[in-house]
């Protein structure tokens, strides 16, 4: 059997979390998540959310019904939902300080501790316009025009490239330097864990996808 549901313009196929009535051989409980896009539509004067369930041909090795099962009674309700979360809270537009002009400057980031990964750029202001510094994991490969920072997210630090003097003495700037006084800010991150959140204890305790 497929279970489907009314798209707007196409049925589309329901993901079963389990069947308790054997294909409809006994009394249970059918578990369907509904695809995104699932909406109201008028079938026979009657104006609803429709699910389907067509009885399709068997599969190898799998056997078919000896009489077409009776349905008695059914009855369909909402349970719950599904959606994406994360233990965090959004900051935009974090405001780190000014530009001093000189390589290697760190500046601290206030909300800690940063989610893995969630910052991806820095921005700075100045006078001759605005920059985008995208994250780094180092600036090994970083050349003196390259606007890259890297961001120590456990203590909340964000560096430029320092300028390292050469065995041959001379210079080598990794990464490059904003201009003395711009603004400088943190585009958007996530901060978290802990035991900080917005759910209470014990409200979560079913995984909808496993992981190890």
């Amino acid at each position: 059997m497929v279970w489907e549901a009314w798209c707007g313009e196409k049925w589309q196929a329901c993901e079963i979390g389990h069947d308790t009535t054997g294909g409809l051989n006994r009394p249970g409980e059918v578990i369907l998540h509904i695809p995104y896009g699932h909406t109201p539509s008028l079938i026979g004067r009657r104006r609803a959310g429709w699910l389907r369930c067509r009885v399709t041909a068997c599969e190898s090795g799998q056997p078919g019904y000896s009489a077409s099962p009776r349905i008695s009674h059914i009855e369909a309700f909402t349970i719950g939902g599904t959606t994406t979360s994360t233990h965090g809270e959004i900051i935009r537009s974090e405001d780190l300080g000014t530009s001093d002009g000189t390589p290697g400057q760190t500046l601290p980031i206030e909300q800690t501790p940063i989610v893995a990964g969630s910052l991806r750029r820095i921005l700075t202001q100045g006078p001759t316009g605005r920059r985008s510094w995208d994250v780094v994991s180092s600036f090994a490969d970083s050349g003196p025009e390259d606007h890259h920072v890297t961001v120590d997210e456990v203590l909340g630090e964000v560096r430029f490239g320092p300028a390292i003097r050469e065995p041959d003495g001379s210079i080598h700037q990794y990464g490059a330097t904003p201009e003395p006084g711009a603004r400088i800010s943190a585009a958007e991150y996530r901060r978290g864990g802990g035991r900080t959140g917005n759910v209470a204890t014990g409200t979560l305790t079913v995984l909808r996808t496993p992981w190890p």
